[in-house]
């Protein structure tokens, strides 16, 4: 809800590479170079002790320009990290929404604005390199002050000759290390950088936890009910407010209402997609917070109006992967919502490939997929969330029939705006601005001539 997907996928991919790239070659490489100095550093000592502390007084010099070029390289490279991940979450969304884009003819416009994205990376990974422009130039120069202390000694008779040439022997390899230090410490900032970033996601806690003494829900009979429940996603922008309803096991209640005025949150809550913030949502008299997220779920189909269908076959997406539920079973949850010729067109059948979101189907054929998704798993709640928003007159007629049958000993709860698909429910409840305005039949929500009233007239009579 909060993070791109863009984002995530580069958290997972190209950070993860560059936390791997570092413990596949540079944690060897800077154990190597470090116990290189180390021995360097002692030889030295062992020849001269005075020359070589001498020499190495040039060492404070060093330590300042490494902080300096680890504190700016390690800024630099978040800042870089962050221009990769914004770039491929715009290039995520670009690309999903390539048909839009070309409809409306803002090529250009994407263009110029990935070439901000990809100049702004190019900016970020250029301050990296002039970080590496300061840093290597300064080692040769600290290198050449070294040489000449040892110079200028040798001059006033201190050293010998082969005490110099053995001098200049270890500075010139005392150096050499601390360069492939400087090249390691470039691997070793990018995953530094890109282990906190990843971290980030991992130390994340869940907002929605399952309690210590959580139970499991073991067969449920499906009542569902609302106790003066708030709820917001954001703290000043409430979205339910005092919502109180009851839905008896096995009946089906139906949620109406303007665009905004709370119904799909609604859902969430039984699904414990959020928790409330105030009052509490019930499932069979216990509140669902007491339940293990994993086993209410599992009680409890949902079919959206924007369906998302795996790549795979047809029997993985209707079964979700799951080994237990057999091929008769897919067959007859076909069988039930009308689905079977759906399948018998594909070449394979059962065994067809889907392509990624079930581009190689209608909006329609996803649909009845997905209703044969969640009747296979036998669920106690049936939720529909627009579900039959995406299809024609037809085949809404031909589902309409399976809900009819499928809801029988089953609670339904549907959220609708074609209120003509909801006439049966057992109850009919109207929001408005996060709360229950009316409820009743559809015959007693007409008669009483309020919100209800309006909505439906406005879907059956033609307005001027």
């Amino acid at each position: 809800d909060r993070t791109p997907v863009g984002v995530l996928v580069t958290r997972v991919t190209s950070d993860v590479e560059a936390v791997e790239e570092f413990f596949a070659s540079g944690v060897a490489a800077l154990f190597h170079d470090s116990l290189k100095l180390v021995l360097i550093v002692a030889v030295m000592l062992w020849v001269n002790a005075s020359i070589a502390l001498t020499v190495l007084a040039v060492l404070p010099l060093l330590i300042l320009a490494g902080g300096w070029f680890m504190r700016r390289s390690r800024r630099d490279f978040a800042r870089v990290r962050g221009e990769v991940a914004a770039t491929n979450a715009f290039a995520t969304e670009a690309i999903g929404g390539i048909e839009v884009t070309r409809l409306f003819q803002r090529e250009a416009e994407s263009t110029r604005t990935y070439a901000r994205h990809t100049d702004t990376l190019m900016r970020a990974h250029l301050a990296t390199v002039l970080n590496f422009a300061f840093f290597f130039p300064t080692v040769t120069s600290l290198t050449a002050l070294s040489v000449a202390l040892v110079v200028h000694f040798s001059a006033w008779g201190v050293l010998s000759a082969g005490e110099v040439l053995q001098f200049y022997l270890l500075i010139e390899l005392f150096f050499e290390p601390v360069r492939n230090l400087a090249d390691n410490l470039n691997i070793m900032l990018q995953a530094v950088v890109s282990g906190d970033r990843l971290f980030r996601v991992l130390d994340r806690e869940p907002e929605v936890r399952d309690a210590p003494d959580a139970i499991g829900a073991e067969r449920l009979a499906g009542g569902v009910a609302f106790d003066g429940v708030h709820f917001a996603y954001h703290p000043t922008e409430p979205v339910l407010r005092g919502v109180s309803f009851a839905v008896p096991a096995g009946t089906t209640t139906a949620i109406v209402g303007p665009t905004g005025a709370g119904k799909s949150s609604l859902l969430n809550l039984v699904s414990r997609f959020y928790d409330v913030d105030r009052g509490a949502v019930r499932v069979d008299g216990r509140d669902v917070r007491a339940y293990a997220q994993r086993s209410l779920r599992a009680q409890i189909a949902l079919v959206l109006q924007d369906v998302f269908l795996f790549r795979g076959s047809v029997l993985e997406n209707i079964r979700l992967f799951d080994e237990r539920i057999g091929r008769e079973r897919v067959e007859a949850a076909l069988d039930a919502v009308h689905a079977r010729g759906v399948v018998e067109r594909l070449a394979g059948g059962l065994d067809a490939a889907v392509e990624e979101r079930g581009a190689n189907l209608s909006a329609g054929e996803r649909q009845l997929i997905a209703f044969a998704r969640a009747l296979v798993h036998d669920p106690a709640i049936l939720v529909l969330d627009e579900a039959t928003a995406s299809i024609d007159t037809d085949t809404e007629h031909r589902i309409q029939q399976a809900i009819d049958r499928l809801r029988r000993g089953r609670t339904t709860l549907v959220v609708a705006h074609r209120l003509s698909t909801i006439r049966q429910a057992d109850q009919i409840l109207v929001l408005q601005r996060g709360e229950v305005r009316e409820s009743g039949t559809h015959a007693e929500l007409l008669a009483a001539g309020g919100l209800y009233r309006r909505l439906y007239e406005l879907q059956v009579r033609e307005v001027p």
